[in-house]
Order: structure tokens, then C-alpha cells, then sequence
């Protein structure tokens, strides 16, 4: 190289002597950054991934199923028992439930123009609840025997007076909503079944049907049961799976 170069530039000093393999070594151990070409366009910058989703919703939503399933399978093997085992002398727990032959407890207007709670129409169903005599009011609806022998279909009225006997013997003056007088004589405390607590609107027909054939009632609410776990296997099935994915 021009030594009258090096002098205009001020670069003599680095050839003099080892100089020069100095500044070699220093430049060996510089780590440059890698070069960039200004002209390439740098791909667009990914966006950036999803969070996972909550899980909480998930497992609230898996909770409430799995109540729902199981409760509605309660309620059927419920009715079924009902309906298998609730005669006229028979009760669940201490209910019956009792299929609505007439329309004498048909809800009619008071004088302030409203309906008569509690009635109930032909074709309609009923539970009761076991009551001693003297736990009935006056208003209580009673479902009772028609005679001291418990013979015969059981009556459903209202109760709209109490009269005691001595002690705890009483009787119940009773009538039905729609019938324009009270029955023709007392019932006595003994012929008491219960104490009228539910209704179940146009259901005493397919109750009538499952008292004359019980098991072909309990075989379908059997596939109802299995029907509806049969469902929920599946969901819970495909649910997992999205999980996974």
C-alpha cells in the first residue's frame, strides 16, 4: 500500500511494528450484527395465539346437566312408583294421587269476581297428603271415604266448616265449589285420607290408563331413562373430545 496515502489518511502508526496483527485480533473477536438487506419487505409479524379458553363455563354448564339428568330420572322413577303402587289405599311417603272424575270442584267466581283458589276440573289429578282430623281448617280441601268403610270412590271437597265432637272426634261440613249446596250430611273424622296439596292440569286421563296397565307404564318411563342417559353419554362424549381439540 501508498505509504504517502497512509500518511494523508494518519494510518502509519497501525504498520509500524506488530501493529497491525492488533488490530486483526480485536477486529477477530467484534461480533458484528448480521446484515440486513434494506430493500426485502420483512414478513408481517404473527398474531399472536388465542388464550385457551375458561373452563369455568364449562365445568358450571357439565354441573347443571348432570343435576338436570339426574333429577329428571328421579322424577321418573317417582311417577312410576306413583303410579304403580298409589291406589285408593296406597300411598307414596304419605301421598296419593287420585284421578278427578267429576267437575264439582270446578273453580267459580267469588263475589269480588276472582276465582276460588285450590279448585280443580274433570280429568284433572291430585296429590294428597295424609292429615289427622284435627290438624283440618275450615277452606282445607279433603279427599275422604264415602261411607265408615272405606268403600267406594274416594270425594275431594272444601271444607267449609269444623264442628267438634268432644275431644278430638270432629266433623267436616263440606261442599264442592261448583255445586250450589253443602253435602247432605257431615263427614266424621275417620273417613279422612288427607288434605288436597297439588293439582296436575288434564293428566288424571293418562293416570287412569297407567293404574289399569302399571307395568306398561313403569317399561316406558324404564326407556325414558335410558333414552335420556343415552343423550347425555353422548354429549359428554363429544364434549371431551372438543376439550382435546
Amino acid at each position: 500500500m501508498d505509504v504517502n496515502i497512509l500518511q494523508r489518511l494518519g494510518l502509519t502508526e497501525l504498520f509500524e511494528g506488530d501493529r497491525l496483527f492488533e488490530v486483526e485480533d480485536i477486529l477477530d473477536n467484534v461480533t458484528l450484527p448480521p446484515m440486513t438487506n434494506p430493500w426485502v419487505i420483512p414478513p408481517p409479524i404473527l398474531e399472536q395465539a388465542a388464550p385457551p379458553r375458561k373452563r369455568g363455563l364449562r365445568r358450571a354448564l357439565a354441573l347443571a346437566l348432570n343435576i338436570l339428568v339426574y333429577a329428571l330420572c328421579a322424577a321418573v322413577i317417582a311417577v312410576s312408583l306413583i303410579l304403580k303402587f298409589s291406589g285408593y289405599n296406597d300411598s307414596i311417603l304419605g301421598y296419593h294421587i287420585y284421578h278427578v272424575e267429576t267437575g264439582s270442584m270446578t273453580p267459580t267466581a267469588q263475589p269480588d269476581g276472582t276465582l276460588q283458589k285450590g279448585g280443580f276440573r274433570a280429568n284433572d289429578a291430585i296429590i294428597v297428603r295424609n292429615a289427622l282430623p284435627e290438624t283440618v281448617e275450615r277452606d282445607d280441601i279433603i279427599t275422604y271415604w264415602q261411607n265408615d268403610e272405606h268403600r267406594g270412590d274416594p270425594i275431594t271437597h272444601r271444607v267449609v266448616e269444623v264442628l267438634l265432637r268432644g275431644g278430638n272426634d270432629v266433623l267436616f261440613i263440606t261442599k264442592g265449589d261448583a255445586n250450589a249446596r253443602e253435602d247432605p250430611e257431615p263427614i266424621p273424622g275417620n273417613r279422612l285420607i288427607g288434605v288436597k296439596v297439588f293439582t296436575l292440569p288434564k293428566l288424571g286421563g293418562a293416570l287412569k290408563a297407567a293404574r289399569l296397565h302399571p307395568w306398561i307404564t313403569v317399561g316406558i318411563s324404564a326407556g325414558v331413562m335410558i333414552a335420556v342417559f343415552t343423550i347425555y353419554i353422548v354429549t359428554a362424549k363429544r364434549a371431551g373430545k372438543r376439550e382435546e381439540e
